[in-house]
């Protein structure tokens, strides 16, 4: 998953802003929303991603991996990530 390049993000204390740049639109993530957001941007696929945070919060990694796919899922719909095909830069 990469940012698309459209995308500007700003991190505040308690929380981060992702501006779409073509539609306009803000986007608040809360702290859970960061630490998932700032996983994806660290490791190279998802369930790197999952593996960090369920060791970093004591929670079960399968529920983690589906709420980590729904979070994806909501920021690639409104044009925030990009999904990019294995062994794609």
């Amino acid at each position: 998953m990469r940012l698309a390049k459209h995308v500007a993000v700003r991190r505040f204390p308690g929380e981060t802003v992702i501006l779409n740049l073509v539609t306009g639109d803000y986007h608040g993530l809360d702290a859970m929303g960061t630490a998932f957001f700032e996983a994806l941007q660290r490791n190279p696929d998802l369930s790197s991603a999952v593996e960090e945070l369920a060791g970093a919060y004591d929670v079960d990694s399968q529920e983690l991996e589906k709420d980590m796919q729904a979070f994806c899922g909501g920021l690639v719909e409104r044009g925030l990530i990009e999904v990019k095909p294995d062994g794609v830069a």
